[in-house]
């Protein structure tokens, strides 16, 4: 072989060893490659492979190790060569157009990086100035035209708007004016009204509470096209202005071209919420104002009337420092020492003042005695004799002034000239003497008795019946020691007090006492006490004297017990003891002058036996007054105290309602005394059964006499008889129709209750003084589909009367409990429910039982719940009251009495039950202000809370005036109109949520 042929086969031999590299080098990093280029990077393995044969083909060839044509060998290296060049080029446009996407898109992420950067530059930039703008308002603050109005130029800057304008609602959100309009044609808008459902853009966000961005006002359908023309404005941003919960006004900016963004959009918003607790602050600051200048007046007055009240004080007064030196005086003083004017004596000492060395170093020890002890001082002196020799007395007293530590700063003394008092009680000692003489010539008993019950004299009639253990000379031996030997005043109807009734009626009283005599004997005493007065026309006592009428008053005794007895046999019935005719008549007539009077309405029922003459006939007349007795005492017992049951004679017996409400509680009394005849009569040994048939009459419709009222309830009873026995009738059909009318209201009650026509409303309970809210009331309402709502007071009446109240009552505990437990599971803070327990719920033996099952099937905490009676629930039955009340509170209920005031608690029985709140009738709050009978009230129920360690909270708060009592007086809660009314649960979470009011 040639050199040459040695050379070719070496290099072939090398580049075949170098292609193992390359193909081995890409077998390794095959698994790195994209997955959508491993096939192809597998082909180019492959063909370096295939050109790698050729290689090992050509150096065989040369080797003669095979025969082959050496143009075969060569085109199998060539063509290898070419498919791997082209794959390798195939392979680096991939690579290259994917490198172009990948820089694009990198490009693209680079342009957004950089926009979102410039967005954050102007929205830091906004930010900026919108903090700087609300600072220069905040230092700016005056009066609101002017906040308003620089308000309205700061958001024109902060939004570089054409047009910036300051919508604000009216009271009652009607309507809308422009309060304020800055920028161009602003003057078009300026002080424009608007009604709400015209308001376009802005009525739209008062009424959806939410921020509009209109890019073309052109298109959009709640924008007023003509406005638009006239201000010549193509995009808009509105944003709404809150106060406590409410949108009270908007923020509006217009630009001629440019459209706002999402920027813009986050700054109105941001300015519109900070705007919002920017006015909300002024109004609290203005208010703060008004409050600071009212009691900067109220003290400046109340220092005036100080400074008259000293200068009209009669008697001479000064005070000092606590280095004796003057600092004031009043008139009267400076005259006494000789000065022209009181302020002449400010700085000065004691031995500076015009009057001799012994007064000087008199008043001057006493000054520092006071000041040294801390103590006060009374002094009586003998000044000096006057003209005719008469001694004269002055009384001074030297208090001791301290500031908020009790530290003494001074000394107030006070003089007085008490000559003429001296020489009164001389004179009256005098006449005590004289007076003492002139009644122990008197045979009765004689008192004088001062307002504190003190016996001021006696005459010795009277000291005969003082007790052996009591000393007749005793100054402060009182009356009821003397008559009773006790220790507390005469009270109640056995022993009434005849000072008493002078001290409240200004005139003599008689009375009757019981008196122990010394021998054991009682004995009956007439008192006759006549007024004491004084020269100025004041009362100062009684003069008292007693009379033994013991004997007087056995014989009036014996007379009366025949009167009466002769009395009750003119006017009663013989057989059962009932009023007869005659008396039924005198009862009838003063009922109906009572309900004439007081414009009420009484019912006359006519009661007539049915068959009763089948009755007497075949059993007997003795069996038939048995008969009429057991019915007498059978409807006896089911009338009420104040009814009258008569028999007019034979079968027929009459009853008189008085202040009947409506004809359905007659309709009930008469089915009462049906059900009496239900069960039968058991009369020696016969059981008879009847029934009965009643007419019913109404005055005065039904007439204005009592013969009318008589024959129309006689009619009306033959009525009854000829509808089958056995039931009612009244006199007129219109009375019939409307106890009908009010079987459908019952009626619709109960469709009520099945069809869930009932709703619960509620009203906030708040700290009057911070607005915080601490609890709300659950409220019923009744709404039936296609009609008005109907008000508690329309128809919870009714249900008490049916008994509906118990269902009705559970539906409204179940359902406060699970709207409690929706809002707990909303993430509400939780806050106190109270729910109104009826009597006739209370009371029911099994409603321990249900209040328990309700709060385990909705999984309430009791905690969260204020269970709220009446006083009337609660003072029925006092005993039970307490064990149930007990155990609710063991439960971790809270518990509070409701309307209270309206009833008749006793003290006594309110302090033993466990009550947490008591509740102010909304009664006693009207004008308060100015009614002081309601104002003693709401003061004592506040008092009286406080002293038993109870809450107390008001209802009906409506005023300011009223909050301003409250809190002056210690009553921090309340709820009212003036705060919200009751409003549905949807609203109620919104109030939840801002947890405050303010007003």
């Amino acid at each position: 072989m040639s050199h040459f042929e040695i050379l070719s086969i070496l290099l072939v031999a090398i580049g075949a060893g170098v292609m193992l590299d390359p193909i081995a080098t890409g077998m390794r990093i095959r698994a790195r490659v994209p997955a959508h280029l491993r096939p192809r990077w597998l082909l180019l393995i492959w063909l370096m492979g295939f050109f790698l044969v050729g290689y090992l083909l050509y150096i065989a060839s040369m080797l003669n190790r095979w025969p082959l044509p050496l143009d075969l060998v060569t085109g199998v290296i060539f063509a290898g060569g070419a498919f791997f060049v082209l794959r390798v080029i195939s392979l680096s446009r991939v690579t290259i157009d994917e490198t172009r996407l990948k820089n694009q898109k990198l490009e693209g992420e680079i342009q957004e990086r950089i926009e979102r950067e410039r967005k954050q530059k102007r929205y830091e930039k906004g930010m900026e100035t919108l903090d700087q703008e609300l600072r220069e308002l905040i230092l700016a603050a005056g009066d609101k035209p002017v906040v308003l109005h620089a308000l309205c130029a700061a958001l024109k800057r902060v939004l570089v708007a054409d047009l910036a304008l300051l919508p604000l609602l009216e009271e009652d959100g009607a309507a809308f004016v422009y309060q304020e309009a800055i920028g161009h044609k602003s003057d078009m808008v300026r002080g424009e009204r608007l009604p709400l459902e015209a308001g376009g853009l802005c009525g739209m966000v008062f009424t959806s509470g939410k921020t509009v961005c209109m890019a073309d006002l052109k298109s959009c359908p709640h924008a007023q096209q003509d406005l638009v023309e006239a201000l010549e404005v193509s995009t808009a941003l509105v944003a709404p202005l809150w106060n406590e919960g409410k949108v009270i006004g908007g923020l509006s900016v217009f630009r001629g071209k440019t459209p706002f963004d999402d920027i813009d959009t986050q700054l109105l918003t941001l300015f519109a919420q900070r705007a919002s607790i920017l006015l909300q602050n002024m109004n609290l600051l203005m208010e703060l104002e008004e409050r600071v200048a009212d009691r900067t007046a109220e003290l400046h007055a109340q220092n005036k009337l100080l400074e008259q009240i000293i200068s009209h004080i009669p008697s001479s007064v000064f005070w000092k420092d606590d280095a004796s030196v003057y600092r004031g005086c009043n008139p009267r003083f400076a005259d006494m020492i000789g000065l022209d004017d009181p302020a002449d004596i400010c700085g000065k000492s004691d031995y500076d003042l015009p009057w001799p060395r012994q007064i000087a170093d008199k008043f001057r020890l006493e000054s520092a005695q006071v000041i040294r002890d801390a103590s006060d001082v009374l002094l009586e002196d003998v000044v000096d004799f006057d003209a005719a020799g008469e001694p004269r007395y002055s009384l001074s007293s030297r208090i001791a002034l301290r500031d908020t530590d009790s530290h003494v700063t001074g000394v107030l003394g006070i003089i007085d000239d008490i000559t003429d008092r001296k020489r009164a009680e001389q004179v009256i000692a005098s006449e005590h003497s004289f007076l003492q003489n002139v009644i122990d010539g008197v045979v009765d008993p004689t008192y004088v008795i001062g307002l504190d019950y003190k016996i001021r004299l006696m005459n010795s009639a009277a000291r005969q019946n003082v007790p052996r253990q009591l000393n007749q000379n005793d100054e402060a031996l009182c009356c009821y020691q003397v008559s009773h030997q006790q220790e507390t005043p005469c009270d109640g109807q056995d022993h009434p007090c005849p000072l008493r009734q002078v001290r409240d009626t200004g005139e003599a009283a008689t009375v009757v006492h019981q008196h122990r005599m010394s021998d054991g004997a009682l004995r009956s005493f007439e008192l006759l006490a006549s007024p004491l007065w004084d020269d100025s026309g004041q009362l100062t006592g009684i003069i008292e004297s007693a009379r033994d009428i013991t004997d007087r008053l056995k014989v009036e005794k014996d007379l009366r017990e025949n009167e009466k007895h002769l009395e009750f046999l003119a006017h009663h019935d013989s057989l059962t003891g009932l009023p007869n005719r005659l008396l039924l008549n005198d009862r009838l007539r003063h009922a109906m002058a009572n309900a004439s009077r007081t414009r009420q309405r009484i019912a006359l029922l006519f009661i007539d036996l049915d068959r009763f003459k089948n009755i007497n006939d075949s059993l007997g007349h003795e069996l038939g007054d048995e008969l009429l007795k057991e019915v007498a005492k059978r409807l006896h017992g089911s009338l009420r105290e104040p009814d009258t049951l008569a028999r007019m004679g034979g079968d027929e017996f009459v009853v008189i309602l008085e202040r009947i409400k409506s004809p359905q509680e007659v309709s009930m009394v008469a089915r009462k005394l049906l059900e009496c005849f239900t069960r039968s009569f058991l009369l020696d040994g016969h059981e008879v059964f009847t029934t009965a048939s009643i007419g019913i009459c109404l005055y005065p419709d039904d007439g204005t006499e009592v013969k009318d009222l008589m024959k129309s309830a006689d009619v009306a009873m033959y009525r009854a008889k000829a509808s089958g026995q056995n039931n009612y009738q009244f006199y007129k059909s219109e009375m019939n129709a409307r106890t009908h009318d009010r079987l459908l209201l019952e009626n619709g009650l109960r469709k009520a209750l099945d069809e869930d026509q009932f709703q619960l409303y509620y009203q906030p309970q708040l700290n009057i003084t911070t607005g915080q809210l601490i609890g709300m009331e659950a409220l019923l309402r009744w709404q039936p589909p296609g009609e008005r709502m109907v008000m508690p007071g329309e128809f919870i009446p009714l249900c008490e009367e049916t008994g509906l109240i118990l269902p009705i009552s559970d539906w409204v505990f179940r359902a406060a409990c699970l709207q409690l437990r929706h809002w707990q599971e909303q993430g509400l803070d939780p806050i106190r429910l109270a729910v109104n327990i009826s009597a006739l719920q209370f009371n029911q033996p099994t409603f321990l039982d249900t209040i328990d099952c309700i709060v385990a099937e909705t999984g309430v905490d009791p905690a969260f719940l204020e269970l709220e009676l009446t006083e009337s629930a609660t003072m029925d039955n006092i005993e039970m009251t307490v064990e149930v009340l007990n155990k609710l509170k063991r439960r971790g209920f809270n518990l509070s009495i409701d309307d209270f005031g309206t009833g008749y608690s006793s003290l006594n029985y309110l302090q033993r039950l466990p009550i947490n709140k008591l509740k102010i009738d909304r009664s006693f709050l009207r004008n308060v202000d100015v009614d002081n009978d309601n104002a003693s009230i709401a003061t004592s129920v506040i008092a009286l809370a406080h002293s038993m360690r109870m809450e107390v909270l008001a209802e009906g708060v409506e005023t300011v005036e009223q909050v301003r009592f409250l809190v002056d007086h210690g009553c921090q809660l309340g709820q009212g109109f003036l705060y919200s009314r009751p409003v549905t649960a949807e609203q109620m979470e919104k109030i939840i949520r801002a947890q405050k009011i303010l007003i």
